[in-house]
């Protein structure tokens, strides 16, 4: 199973770094194009609420809910991506 960093400061340069470079290797890397969707969506909910959930003039609760379900969301695509595609090591 993959891990991944525990700071969201550290998680959220890790998902810009890790769908960056499945992105760019889509096609050597054989990612399926429902895998990419979901990838980019994912990426798309967190870039939204993370901001959000990190700032003090912004963080609420529902907020953070929404946070720590769009990392989880975001993690779990990355999994399924680097399972199917032999990439953890």
């Amino acid at each position: 199973m993959a891990s991944f960093p525990t700071k969201d400061s550290l998680l959220n340069n890790y998902f810009i770094i890790a769908v960056a470079y499945l992105l760019t290797n889509l096609v050597r890397l054989g990612v399926s194009v429902a895998n990419k969707a979901t990838m980019i969506a994912c990426l798309a909910t967190w870039n939204t609420i993370y901001p959000l959930a990190s700032t003090s003039a912004t963080s609420t609760a529902a907020n953070v809910k929404d946070k720590n379900i769009a990392k989880a969301a975001l993690k779990q695509i990355l999994r399924t991506i680097l399972v199917i595609y032999s990439l953890v090591y």
